[in-house]
């Protein structure tokens, strides 16, 4: 089970360590997954690698750690406090981000296990041609794609390969498995430069789905990994079954919802997703959020009454003609029908389509349809969806007919 630790072993000091990273302006966080991590003490590795970082950046780190055996390849969580030990702010070069930590990563490694045989290599690519996580032969198709377009009978003559393109090939037929490329020709594929971000993304759903499948004793086929983007054509409904938190480190906390049709949802929670806290047992739904809407029903009627009122909306003139004209919906009063436009007004309000002047009284332009038109469209350019909890009554549960016996 991952516990966490840090240049102590004791986990209620990094727990309290963790805490006081909140005085930061940010922290540095990383996953280490070293390809032979089965092999090694995870524990004793980070420990040695946060020396070496503490010996290239000249200053004493805090740090927090935890270590997961809970999927085929075991990896760290790593958190660095943004301080160093002055209180200043620690800096860290972007190359040393994404290269430095890296190759003293695996200079540790290999003093540890030792260069890995011409063999091993091989047999190691062969492997990782058919798997969701990053390849090294990934560093090479991401080098060869020229608008987002690559030839395996051009690859550049700068770099020196000693692996065949038959085994490229078969990378890329695995990518295409994936969404990620498309054959073309014999030789040629669509690819994108930045499929690897996709990648990493699938590696990390899949290890997610693995793991709790593993735990909760159900099927892999069973399980969606929900996201914003999934959630964006239609909700889903369904009854919470567990809420946890994502790892040992983090605050963010995701939920595992079972529908009525049998599926498991994971679904991790963003900061405003829920007014409240969910529980399990509760019933709840689970959308994407919109993006700025418009026009609507309710603008046009805005418009229709402000424009015969000098350009002013005036709510008590709105419930009068209602009551009298309007074809109101079941069940829904005059004053209720025009409430659902004055909380619309609030809201126009705000982004400077119109002007509150009272509670009940609000600043109409000539161009007020074509202002929300104009709004709604920027808005679907731009807008990214978060995900959006409410709970909702569960379904009703009929009572059983109770049989009095044959007649006699």
């Amino acid at each position: 089970k991952p516990e966490l630790f840090s240049e102590n072993d004791s986990p209620e000091i990094a727990k309290n360590a963790v805490a006081n990273f909140s005085d930061s302006e940010h922290n540095f966080r990383f996953i280490i997954s070293p390809e032979d991590g089965d092999k090694i003490d995870l524990k004793d590795f980070t420990k040695n690698l946060i020396k070496t970082i503490e010996k290239d950046l000249g200053t004493k780190l805090s740090w927090v750690a935890s270590c997961h055996y809970d999927t085929n390849e075991p990896h760290v969580h790593l958190v660095v406090d943004g301080k160093n030990d002055a209180g200043e702010k620690l800096l860290m070069t972007r190359d040393y981000i994404s290269r430095g930590i890296r190759n003293r990563a695996s200079q540790i490694i290999i003093n540890k296990l030792g260069l890995r045989t011409k063999d091993e290599v091989a047999r190691q690519l062969e492997l990782s041609a058919i798997k969701n996580k990053k390849s090294d032969l990934d560093n090479i198709i991401k080098t060869n794609i020229k608008d987002d377009f690559m030839s395996l009978k051009k690859l550049d003559n700068k770099y020196s390969y000693d692996i065949n393109t038959e085994l490229l090939e078969k990378r890329l037929s695995y990518l295409e498995t994936k969404g990620l490329a498309k054959k073309n020709g014999e030789h040629s594929w669509s690819i994108k430069e930045n499929y690897i971000t996709s990648l990493r993304e699938i590696n990390r759903t899949s290890a997610i789905i693995e793991r709790l499948s593993s735990k909760l004793l159900i099927s892999k086929d069973q399980f969606e990994f929900s996201s914003a983007k999934s959630l964006s054509d239609k909700g889903q409904i369904g009854e919470v079954i567990a809420r946890k938190y994502v790892n040992e480190i983090d605050d963010n906390q995701y939920l595992i919802i079972k529908t009525e049709q049998q599926k498991y949802l994971y679904i991790e929670l963003e900061k405003y997703s829920e007014k409240s806290p969910t529980k399990v047992g509760d019933w709840v739904r689970v959308d994407a959020t919109k993006s700025f809407e418009g026009p609507k029903t309710s603008d046009r009627s805005i418009a229709q009454l402000a424009q015969a009122n000098g350009g002013i909306y005036d709510a008590r003139t709105h419930v009068e003609n209602a009551s009298q004209q309007a074809k109101l919906p079941p069940g829904v009063s005059a004053q209720e029908y025009v409430q659902v436009h004055l909380k619309r007004l609030e809201v126009l309000a705000k982004m400077g389509l119109a002007t509150k002047l009272s509670d009940i009284k609000f600043s109409v332009p000539d161009n007020f349809l074509e202002k929300i038109s104009a709004q709604a469209q920027n808005s679907v350019q731009k807008y990214q969806p978060h995900i959006k909890v409410t709970q909702v009554l569960g379904p009703k549960i009929s009572s059983p007919k109770i049989s009095r016996g044959p007649k006699r």
